[in-house]
């Protein structure tokens, strides 16, 4: 008995982490969807029947993982923005020093563009859409890249500035690689002088060179 019923709770586990994952992959089809079709036509084409048809699944199923197209909306940005802040700090981890990793990270933001990625107009967006979603995902953000830069001061670097001020750099830094996007010449690529102007600007942040 004992192993029949072992048996049988195994099946049943296997059945419930089963279902579980089916879950998880249909609400993160449900997410590329929706940003693909926000990265083609925005956030006000981002219908149910168009998300839930780019993520081969039934409009009704929607409503199992979202409350509304609006909580999809409010949890687009987190989701597809936290690609985009793994790659970054995958790409520069282990950088000697805040230039180096400001140059990995550069070079990576802007593979990560290249490669198709909608965050862009889904980030914009959001702040019509989603503004409140848009503020904390920004918020986020900052915090991240503030922590970031006090440990390269405590490591001796950005010296001339203090905590606060390093709130006001990372808010500098992180505009500066969403606004450089718009100089990006079309269907070139050419990011490489971008580059180059935001690592001499974080090498004088940095060192005061």
């Amino acid at each position: 008995m004992s192993d029949e019923t072992g048996t049988g709770g195994e099946t049943r586990k296997r059945v419930r982490r089963s279902r579980a994952e089916r879950a998880h992959e249909n609400r993160e089809a449900l997410l590329n969807a929706a940003a693909d079709v926000v990265g083609e036509s925005g956030y006000e084409g981002a219908t149910i029947v168009e998300v839930t048809r780019r993520a081969g699944l039934s409009p009704g199923s929607f409503y199992q993982y979202f409350e509304s197209r609006e909580d999809l909306f409010h949890q687009l940005l987190p989701a597809v923005g936290e690609k985009l802040l793994a790659v970054l700090a995958q790409s520069s981890h282990d950088a000697p020093d805040a230039v180096e990793s400001e140059a990995r990270a550069i070079r990576a933001y802007f593979d990560f563009l290249r490669s198709g990625s909608p965050i862009m107009r889904v980030f914009r967006e959001a702040e019509i859409y989603a503004p409140d979603t848009h503020a904390a995902y920004l918020d986020d953000v900052l915090d991240r890249y503030q922590r970031n830069l006090l440990r390269r001061k405590e490591a001796g670097e950005f010296a001339a500035f203090d905590r606060d001020e390093l709130m006001a750099v990372a808010l500098l830094l992180t505009t500066a690689r969403v606004e450089f996007m718009r100089f990006m010449p079309q269907g070139t690529g050419d990011s490489d002088w971008i580059e180059t102007v935001f690592v001499k600007i974080v090498r004088q942040l940095a060192r005061g060179d």
